[in-house]
């Protein structure tokens, strides 16, 4: 698995030097972070290098210190790949969640906290996107708080590149349609957009919604 011609191995050498006062160790591109409003809890959807992407939770009763593993593991996987290997001497805090580059997407968002009156299916979700496929899950606790779940509900043809929540709760995702080094002039670049996100059943009559794949 390469990325920009460069291999997993390759990209292992380059390192990085955290300072002792750093709130959290081991992300290596957190988009998006993400609160729920009720608990307090906090949401990392960490965007990975060339195979894994990954989603961590962090309570809200969190004093802080904890190492979510880059550079030397991406999702639950060693890292680079080219060297699976256990992890030992450290205290590493695992992902809730992952999926795989090519196969399901290539990089993570973080949309937001499903809850209130518009994700009454949905309360206590947390939604979580993918910039080149388009797609949306759904992430929750299975089995009370012994695990995580995470369920595909909508495949879209949109580029989400980022999500959030308005004061009520309601969640957006934003779309752009550009791509690496694709578009070096930001004036020929297509418009993007910016959706809210609902259940089916609370699609607005006649509302614009998203093209689907």
């Amino acid at each position: 698995m390469v990325l920009f011609g460069v291999s997993e191995m390759d990209f292992s050498k380059i390192k990085q030097h955290a300072k002792p006062e750093i709130w959290a160790y081991g992300l290596r591109n957190p988009w998006t972070f993400g609160f729920d409003r009720k608990t307090g809890d906090l949401f990392i959807a960490d965007v990975g290098q060339n195979t894994w992407e990954e989603v961590n939770f962090q309570p809200a009763a969190s004093k802080g210190g904890e190492n979510y593993g880059w550079s030397l593991t991406c999702g639950v996987h060693s890292f680079p790949i080219e060297k699976d290997r256990p992890i030992t001497g450290i205290d590493i805090t695992w992902p809730v969640a992952e999926f795989k580059h090519g196969q399901d997407g290539d990089c993570v968002v973080g949309i937001g906290m499903c809850h209130g009156s518009q994700y009454s299916d949905l309360d206590g979700t947390y939604l979580v996107g993918d910039w080149i496929s388009g797609r949306i899950w759904g992430l929750g606790r299975n089995n009370g708080n012994n695990g995580w779940a995470m369920q595909e509900l909508l495949h879209t043809q949109l580029q989400l590149t980022s999500g959030g929540e308005d004061e009520k709760g309601d969640l957006y995702v934003a779309n752009a349609t550009s791509q690496y080094g694709a578009y070096k002039d930001p004036f020929s670049n297509p418009p993007g957009s910016v959706w809210r996100v609902v259940t089916a059943d609370k699609v607005p009559a006649g509302a614009k919604t998203a093209p689907l794949r």
